[in-house]
Protein backbone atom coordinates (compact mmCIF):
# COMPACT_ATOMS: atom_id res chain seq x y z
CA UNK A 1 0.00 0.00 0.00
CA UNK A 2 1.36 3.29 -0.90
CA UNK A 3 0.76 7.01 0.05
CA UNK A 4 -0.84 8.96 -2.87
CA UNK A 5 -0.95 12.16 -2.75
CA UNK A 6 -3.53 13.99 -5.34
CA UNK A 7 -4.01 17.43 -6.00
CA UNK A 8 -7.11 18.20 -8.24
CA UNK A 9 -8.99 21.48 -8.16
CA UNK A 10 -12.30 20.07 -9.35
CA UNK A 11 -13.74 17.82 -6.02
CA UNK A 12 -15.97 15.33 -8.18
CA UNK A 13 -12.64 14.22 -10.46
CA UNK A 14 -10.37 14.15 -7.06
CA UNK A 15 -13.01 11.92 -5.51
CA UNK A 16 -12.91 9.58 -8.53
CA UNK A 17 -9.43 9.71 -8.49
CA UNK A 18 -9.24 8.77 -4.95
CA UNK A 19 -11.13 5.54 -4.83
CA UNK A 20 -9.74 4.06 -7.90
CA UNK A 21 -6.87 4.22 -6.28
CA UNK A 22 -8.12 3.20 -3.03
CA UNK A 23 -9.74 0.18 -4.49
CA UNK A 24 -6.62 -0.78 -5.66
CA UNK A 25 -5.07 -1.08 -2.31
CA UNK A 26 -3.70 2.50 -2.00
CA UNK A 27 -3.95 5.35 0.70
CA UNK A 28 -5.10 8.70 -1.14
CA UNK A 29 -5.37 11.81 -0.01
CA UNK A 30 -6.86 14.54 -1.92
CA UNK A 31 -6.10 17.97 -1.65
CA UNK A 32 -7.70 21.09 -4.18
CA UNK A 33 -4.58 23.58 -4.22
CA UNK A 34 -0.88 23.33 -5.17
CA UNK A 35 -0.59 25.22 -1.20
CA UNK A 36 -2.27 22.53 0.35
CA UNK A 37 -0.38 19.76 -1.38
CA UNK A 38 2.44 21.19 -0.64
CA UNK A 39 1.57 21.53 3.12
CA UNK A 40 1.01 18.16 3.13
CA UNK A 41 4.00 16.82 1.17
CA UNK A 42 6.03 18.66 4.23
CA UNK A 43 3.95 17.38 6.81
CA UNK A 44 4.06 13.36 5.73
CA UNK A 45 5.79 10.79 3.72
CA UNK A 46 4.02 10.20 0.75
CA UNK A 47 5.16 7.33 -2.14
CA UNK A 48 3.89 9.28 -5.42
CA UNK A 49 1.73 12.72 -6.19
CA UNK A 50 -0.91 12.67 -8.53
CA UNK A 51 -0.67 16.39 -9.51
CA UNK A 52 -3.64 18.79 -12.17
CA UNK A 53 -1.08 20.89 -14.48
CA UNK A 54 -3.69 23.55 -14.42
CA UNK A 55 -6.34 24.60 -11.54
CA UNK A 56 -8.75 27.39 -10.95
CA UNK A 57 -7.64 30.00 -8.56
CA UNK A 58 -10.40 32.59 -7.88
CA UNK A 59 -12.51 31.61 -11.03
CA UNK A 60 -9.14 31.99 -13.09
CA UNK A 61 -6.93 28.83 -14.56
CA UNK A 62 -3.46 28.83 -13.23
CA UNK A 63 -0.68 27.31 -13.64
CA UNK A 64 -0.02 27.74 -9.83
CA UNK A 65 -0.75 24.46 -9.55
CA UNK A 66 0.79 21.37 -10.72
CA UNK A 67 3.98 22.85 -12.61
CA UNK A 68 4.56 25.23 -9.19
CA UNK A 69 4.33 22.17 -7.47
CA UNK A 70 6.72 19.91 -9.34
CA UNK A 71 9.23 22.54 -9.88
CA UNK A 72 9.17 23.04 -5.74
CA UNK A 73 9.99 19.25 -5.41
CA UNK A 74 12.50 19.15 -7.66
CA UNK A 75 14.48 21.99 -6.81
CA UNK A 76 17.92 21.05 -5.70
CA UNK A 77 17.83 21.77 -1.85
CA UNK A 78 19.90 19.63 1.14
CA UNK A 79 18.71 17.39 3.41
CA UNK A 80 17.21 13.93 3.34
CA UNK A 81 13.54 15.21 2.96
CA UNK A 82 14.57 17.20 0.29
CA UNK A 83 15.87 14.23 -1.75
CA UNK A 84 12.97 12.24 -0.65
CA UNK A 85 10.39 14.99 -2.63
CA UNK A 86 13.30 15.40 -5.87
CA UNK A 87 12.74 11.59 -6.40
CA UNK A 88 9.16 11.26 -5.25
CA UNK A 89 7.58 9.87 -8.44
CA UNK A 90 5.06 12.11 -10.11
CA UNK A 91 2.41 11.84 -12.13
CA UNK A 92 0.54 15.35 -14.19
CA UNK A 93 -2.49 15.38 -15.47
CA UNK A 94 -4.47 17.83 -17.35
CA UNK A 95 -7.67 18.07 -19.37
CA UNK A 96 -6.26 20.83 -21.86
CA UNK A 97 -8.65 23.69 -20.91
CA UNK A 98 -5.76 26.60 -20.50
CA UNK A 99 -4.22 28.49 -23.55
CA UNK A 100 -1.42 26.65 -23.60
CA UNK A 101 -2.41 23.08 -25.28
CA UNK A 102 -1.48 19.28 -25.33
CA UNK A 103 2.25 18.74 -26.48
CA UNK A 104 3.27 21.75 -25.01
CA UNK A 105 1.68 21.47 -21.52
CA UNK A 106 3.07 17.99 -21.17
CA UNK A 107 6.68 19.20 -22.72
CA UNK A 108 6.80 21.68 -20.03
CA UNK A 109 4.98 19.43 -17.24
CA UNK A 110 8.03 16.59 -17.91
CA UNK A 111 10.73 19.43 -18.22
CA UNK A 112 10.17 20.31 -14.83
CA UNK A 113 10.07 16.92 -13.57
CA UNK A 114 6.94 14.88 -13.72
CA UNK A 115 7.72 11.40 -14.11
CA UNK A 116 3.97 10.47 -16.36
CA UNK A 117 1.81 12.55 -18.04
CA UNK A 118 -1.76 11.52 -18.52
CA UNK A 119 -4.46 13.35 -20.67
CA UNK A 120 -8.12 13.68 -18.86
CA UNK A 121 -10.37 12.00 -18.74
CA UNK A 122 -8.36 9.67 -17.31
CA UNK A 123 -8.39 5.72 -17.76
CA UNK A 124 -8.59 4.79 -14.42
CA UNK A 125 -7.01 0.93 -14.88
CA UNK A 126 -4.05 2.64 -17.02
CA UNK A 127 -3.64 4.97 -13.81
CA UNK A 128 -3.50 2.24 -11.71
CA UNK A 129 -0.94 -0.07 -13.88
CA UNK A 130 1.11 2.76 -14.19
CA UNK A 131 1.11 3.67 -10.22
CA UNK A 132 2.50 0.49 -9.67
CA UNK A 133 4.94 0.61 -11.92
CA UNK A 134 6.38 3.86 -11.07
CA UNK A 135 6.25 2.69 -7.72
CA UNK A 136 7.66 -0.54 -8.34
CA UNK A 137 10.43 1.56 -9.98
CA UNK A 138 11.02 4.07 -7.27
CA UNK A 139 11.34 1.73 -4.81
CA UNK A 140 14.35 -0.21 -6.79
CA UNK A 141 16.28 2.64 -7.10
CA UNK A 142 15.77 3.77 -3.72
CA UNK A 143 17.19 0.01 -2.85
CA UNK A 144 19.46 0.54 -5.57
CA UNK A 145 20.71 3.72 -3.87
CA UNK A 146 20.88 2.30 -0.26
CA UNK A 147 23.34 -0.14 -1.47
CA UNK A 148 25.53 1.78 -3.35
CA UNK A 149 26.08 3.96 -0.30
CA UNK A 150 26.78 1.06 2.28
CA UNK A 151 29.49 -0.46 -0.48
CA UNK A 152 31.06 3.22 -0.45
CA UNK A 153 33.85 3.42 1.71
CA UNK A 154 33.53 5.79 4.36
CA UNK A 155 37.27 6.83 3.86
CA UNK A 156 39.03 7.24 0.35
CA UNK A 157 41.68 4.34 0.38
CA UNK A 158 45.40 5.22 -0.25
CA UNK A 159 47.49 3.10 -2.03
Amino acid sequence: MARILIMEDDPDQGMLLAAALGGAGHDPRHVQSARDAWVMLNEGPYDLLLTDIFVHVDGNLTGDGGLLLISRMRAPKPGAHARRLRTMPVIAISGGGHPMRGPQVFALARDMGADLLLRKPIDLDRLIDEVETLLEDSASRELDRRRAARERPLMPQHQ
